[in-house]
Formats: C-alpha cells, structure tokens, sequence
C-alpha cells in the first residue's frame, strides 16, 4: 500500500458539463465559484512510498492556474472522477495553493524536491495550469512558482509514475523538448501540447475526455489526441513524448504496457493537429448586424435513424433506443464497437466520431516508419476522402475543403539533426470547414445582402483520416479503400428571418470590445496574452 500523505483535503465540488467560450462567461463563473481552495497542506505523517507495487492503477491531480484555478480543479476532478469510476484508485487532488511545485521535483534539486512521494507514487499524474516552453506553474512557492525541465531531470519513473499529463500552453513545443524528455527516468510517456491549450469545466475538459477513452480501451496516447478532437478548440496542436515507440502501445484498461520501465538517452514525440480553420474575420464595416443560427436537437426519430446509418457505414453494430422513455435514460452519447472499431454518437445533436482504436498506437508507429514502395499524396488522401463522404452521404452541403494536415512521429534528435531517423508522417488528415450564409442588412443602408460566415468549434468539425500506408491507382479502385477515421455530423441550424429580431445581435465597436477585454484578460487563456 502506498502511503498517504498527511496534507488537509478539500470539499470538492460538482461542475457542470458547460464549455466556457467567452470571457465575459468565464467572469459570470467565477463569481458563483465554490470554496477556496482549502488550508495549506501540511508534510506530517508522511510514509515511505512503495514503488511499482503492481496493484490497481492509481491517478494523482494537481491543478493550479492563477484566477483560472476554479477551471483548472474542474478538470482535474473531472479526470480524476472518470478514473475512480473505472477501477482506479485515487491518491491525492491537490487545487490552487494546494498544488505544490516540490512535488514534482527531484530530489536532488536545488531546494529539494519531493515527487518521490508524489508524482512518483501514481501511475498517472496530471497537471492543469500556467506554461510555457520553459515551465510550467503554480499559484503557491513551495519549493516555488515554476517547475522547470532541470528540476525533474532523471526523476519521473524512477517510482511507479508511467504517465504525466499537461494542459498547459506550450511546454511540449520545440525549444526545450529533448530537456522534458530527459524527465523520464523510466516513465513511459509525457503528454502535452505544442500550441495553448483551452481549460474548460468539467467533462468538456481535455482531462476528463482523456479519461474518458483511457477507460474505453484505447491507448493512452490515442485517448489524448481524440481528447483534443473533440474538447480543444481550432488550430490546437498536442504532442505526446515516449521513451521508447512501444510505450505508444499502453492501454491501461486492458492491463497492458508496450514497454518496460528504462532510461536511455533517445526517446520519441507524436504531433497530432486538433483539426478544423481558424476563424476568418468578417467585414463588419458593411453590416449591422450578425445572425444567430438556432441548432434544435434531434427527434428521437431522426436520431435513431442516423445511428443506425452510422453503423452500416462504419461496419459497427448501432443499436439504438426504441422509445422516447430510453432515450431520454440513456447515457448522452451512444456508443458502440466491433473489434478495434469505435462509433459515437451524440443523440441529441448527432455529432459522431468514428476511429480506429489503433490509429495512435505502436504498430501504427512502427509502420509509418517503416520503408515502403511508395506512399500516397495529400492529394490523394483528399481524393480518397472526398469520395468516401460522397458515397456514403456524409458530406454536407454547406462544407468547404479546407487543408490536408498530418500527424508526425519522430525522435527527438531530429530536432537538433543528430543523424537518427527523420519525421514520418503517421496519418492524413483531410479537413472541411463550415461555411454559413445569411441575409443581413447594410450599414450604408440599402437591401439586404447574403453573405458567407465561417463556423468554427463543435458542431463545425469534419475530417476524414487516411492511412499513409493507402494505394491509390485509379479513380475505380477508391471502391476498395478505407478509412482510419471521421469525426463530423454537424448541426443542422435553422436559417434566421430577417423579421425576426432575435435571429440577428449588433456588432460591437473595437472600443467597447476592448474596454470589456481589458477587464477580464487574465481570465482569458492559460498563459499571459
């Protein structure tokens, strides 16, 4: 049994399940936010930890974030909540001025460290807060504000830690990234992100959806980056960083590790791009107004039968609710699998993703690597992709080609060409965005126009995965290809009438949107803007 420390706990809260997606919403949060964060932590009756004691996976949390603490515990309570109801064993949430950078640190750091009683005394650590490429941090001082990659070098595995997750802006990216690697000392991966990441509440978080698909078998490296698919905004990047390509392999709740615990001075990093465009401006000198587009959920009807056509399409069993009373008791979002096939479903809105479960795994990695006659283009995976959506009806109307990304694996020397093998792309990702018409009025006064709106965020995504390891050879062949993923099904909205008052609100000066962003910056992302 691993020991308990002797810090004071906290009365946690329940959040709901809302994504925050304006500042002004975030200040409406916070000030009906719960409980501070509770007394500090104390250090008595602090027992030796036992290492790699081969028992039931244990999670730890701690959460910091400055005025974003509130959201940052959401997460993490999330994450840790999702765990403990699959089996796994809690061993400490630590929030605000409770999260203490010491526990992350080595020992023998200068000031001295104390992971080996923490961090290193779970299997899964994770960590919402502040970062950067340099660190990431903590609202309290103890040893103080920022954990650096110096201070936990050699250190995270030496116990019985295997994983460490970040959402935290940019302390994956480039610069320092074979100095986090260094921190594996026998731990299996550090997850991450390259670009800023988005803290939300609760199980709209990237924690609890990291959670949430660990617990439904898949990889832990695959888990992270559908849990970006589905809960981080546009133009998200997350990066995962393993000791060695087997740790790709680890799938906890199938009580299997791809590789054994060791330190070696070589590892590897897998990008994943979260998917969709970026906003686009709107010339708002020409209009008044902008529309309000209504997204009514779906009919029980309507929503069995799309389920049901999801799985023909994808080859999965999707059996659905029979009456209204099941619906309405079911779980939110309707799942299904067959193999290693993944089908979900959102019944009231009928977003759907659709995977692979070994798309992020180590013989995925294995064969990106490995040489091969020839690969197909970008081209060709949007060829491929434009026929699959066609065929089986899955491409809206009102969808736009946007771009042709690729998730990459390499080794970390690559980043400073030391000679070992170069970047291979892993999958193509061929991505739609959604584009919006309506009829608003004119500044200058004059008829109405029609004009195009780019939508962004859920309810806006489509985008198919295609193999790098696809052939192309004709236009007849397509038939016979197939496809690692598709994440789509977007909202159906209901046009507004120029009538209708409700349908359209005013644009804001840059005055005022400034005045009121001035107010609530810090509020606004998970590092300084």
């Amino acid at each position: 049994m691993k020991r308990f420390n002797g810090r004071v706990r906290h009365n946690w809260f329940t959040v709901l399940g809302i994504v925050v997606v304006a500042a002004l919403l975030m200040v409406a949060a916070a000030s009906a936010s719960p409980a501070s964060p509770g007394e500090p932590k104390g250090t008595a009756n602090l027992l030796a930890p036992q290492w790699d004691d081969g028992g039931a996976w244990e999670v730890g949390v701690e959460t910091a974030g400055g005025d974003l603490w509130q959201y940052a515990c959401s997460e993490g309570t999330a994450l840790r909540d999702r765990l403990v109801s699959r089996g796994w064993v809690n061993r400490f949430l630590w929030c605000g001025g409770n999260a203490w950078e010491q526990d992350f640190k080595r020992a023998a750091a200068p000031g001295g460290g104390n992971e080996q009683n923490y961090l290193d005394v779970v299997d899964l650590m994770f960590y919402v807060g502040h970062g950067w490429t340099g660190s990431f941090t903590f609202d309290s001082n103890v040893d103080d504000h920022d954990l650096t990659p110096s201070d936990c070098n050699r250190a995270w595995g030496d116990g019985d830690n295997e994983w460490v997750g970040l959402t935290s802006c940019q302390v994956l990216s480039n610069p320092n990234l074979a100095n986090w690697a260094a921190c594996m000392y026998g731990g299996h991966q550090i997850l991450g992100f390259v670009t800023n990441a988005s803290a939300r509440w609760g199980t709209a978080s990237q924690g609890y959806n990291w959670a949430y698909y660990i617990t439904n078998n898949w990889t832990v490296t695959g888990a992270w980056f559908k849990a970006c698919d589905v809960s981080q905004p546009a133009g998200r990047v997350v990066r995962v960083l393993a000791n060695e390509l087997g740790c790709y392999d680890d799938r906890p709740q199938s009580s299997y590790v791809g590789c054994g615990d060791s330190f070696d001075t070589d590892a590897w990093f897998w990008d994943h791009t979260c998917g969709s465009e970026l906003p686009a401006p709107t010339d708002v000198s020409a209009v008044t107004q902008m529309p309000v587009f209504r997204t009514p959920a779906l009919s029980l009807d309507v929503a069995k039968a799309e389920y049901t056509n999801l799985g023909a399409v994808f080859g999965v069993p999707a059996t659905p609710p029979a009456t209204a009373s099941a619906l309405s008791a079911d779980p939110e979002i309707w799942r299904a699998t067959a193999g290693t096939a993944e089908l979900e479903m959102e019944k009231n809105s009928g977003l759907f993703t659709y995977y692979d479960m070994n798309l992020w795994s180590a013989p995925a990695a294995q064969a990106a690597l490995a040489p091969r006659a020839a690969s197909i283009t970008p081209q060709d995976a949007k060829t491929i992709a434009d026929k699959f959506l066609a065929d089986n009806k899955l491409l809206p109307p009102d969808a736009k080609f946007y771009d042709v990304a690729s998730d990459k694996l390499a080794p970390t020397a690559a980043l400073s060409g030391a000679g070992m093998a170069p970047a291979a792309d892993t999958v193509y990702q061929v991505i739609y965005s959604r584009h919006v018409t309506a009829t608003v009025a004119l500044a200058a006064g004059g008829p109405a126009v029609t004009q195009d709106f780019l939508v962004v965020g859920p309810g806006a995504k489509l985008k198919v995965y295609v193999p790098i390891s696809a052939t192309l050879t004709s236009a007849a062949g397509l038939n016979g290809l197939t496809v690692s993923g598709v994440q789509g099904g977007w909202r159906d909205v209901q046009a507004p009438t120029a009538a209708s008052a409700i349908d359209t609100v005013p644009i804001l000066t840059e005055a005022q949107i400034r005045k009121a962003y001035e107010k609530v910056e810090s509020f606004v992302v998970l590092n300084t803007p």
